[in-house]
């Protein structure tokens, strides 16, 4: 399965004629039109998820570029955000402060002691 990332459609389009335009060039398992969560109108992008690669190749040929009622579509291979998502190195960053001289944090807290608990 291909995921494509096409935006730059009418806001106004709506799942299905989305589907009538990839279907063309290959078999369409989803569309997902990204929509504002509070008024739920289209942000103009989208994920069309297509069964098979010589399909997703097609359709990026024929409709990246395409102009659909004024507006120009750009059709890619969606970035597989998985690899994207793994953090690199979970250890903190290490604190330095130069010998002798005391960090703003432990000096506010010099001459105060907690109470000890009961």
């Amino acid at each position: 399965m291909i995921k494509l990332f096409t935006v730059g459609f009418p806001r106004d389009t709506d799942e299905l004629q989305l589907v009538e335009l990839f279907s063309v060039h290959g078999l369409v398992s989803t569309v997902t039109i990204i929509r504002d969560q509070l008024t739920g109108t289209s942000k103009a992008y989208a994920f069309i998820e297509m069964l098979d690669e010589p399909g997703a190749t097609r359709a990026i040929a024929a409709l990246n570029g395409f102009v659909l009622a004024g507006r120009t579509l750009s059709v890619r291979v969606a970035a597989d955000k998985r690899q994207e998502d793994v953090p690199v190195n979970k250890t903190p960053p290490a604190r330095f402060e130069e010998p002798g001289r005391q960090s703003a944090i432990s000096q506010r807290h010099t001459g105060k002691t907690k109470r000890p608990r009961r």
